[in-house]
């Protein structure tokens, strides 16, 4: 029966010992979990996500709705403080190339004058990591005609947030 008892003791020290070693390894073990957590986004009490990230996205979903918006109204004046210092910028009346901000902001205004715009809507958007896009139909009237073309406006993520870098306008 001694034999017993020093067996029962010998497991049991052996078992103490393997669980220190194991809670020592624990931290080490849950790194991955930690890593995963990271992106994982928090949702606060108000149903608001506080994830950096998820609300960059937000902020890009936003954007596209703003810029619906300002293209269905034909107010290229509000688009400029998200035009990219340098875009890219199609028209089907034959513009077409690089310009500032500044430039792309007046090229679309001219268009909008003489393609009073009476409705956009973006049928296809997506949202990455750090570029978005929307794919819509732009229906405008000139000269009594009503028409319409597909638009396509692209985003990029940059340190000062989001920022429009190509506007297509198409012709159907």
């Amino acid at each position: 029966m001694k034999g017993k008892r020093t067996t029962s003791t010998a497991w049991t020290l052996a078992a103490v010992a393997c669980g220190a070693a194991l809670l020592s390894v624990r931290p080490a073990a849950a790194q991955p979990f930690a890593a995963v957590a990271e992106h994982v986004p928090v949702v606060a009490h108000d149903g608001v996500a506080s994830n950096p990230q998820e609300k960059d996205l937000s902020d890009a979903r936003r954007l596209l709705t703003r810029i619906e918006g300002a293209l269905a109204s034909g107010d290229s004046r509000s688009l400029l403080p998200f035009l990219n210092a340098k875009m890219f910028l199609t028209l089907f009346t034959g513009e077409s190339g690089y310009y500032s901000a500044e430039q792309a902001a007046f090229i679309l205004r001219n268009f909008f004058h003489t393609h009073s715009s009476i409705g956009c809507s973006f049928h296809n958007t997506n949202v990455g990591d750090d570029s978005a896009f929307g794919v819509g139909t732009l229906t405008f009237v000139k000269r009594g005609q009503r028409g319409s073309a597909q638009v396509f406006v692209s985003l990029a993520a940059g340190k000062g947030g989001w920022r429009i870098t190509q506007i297509t306008v198409a012709q159907r």
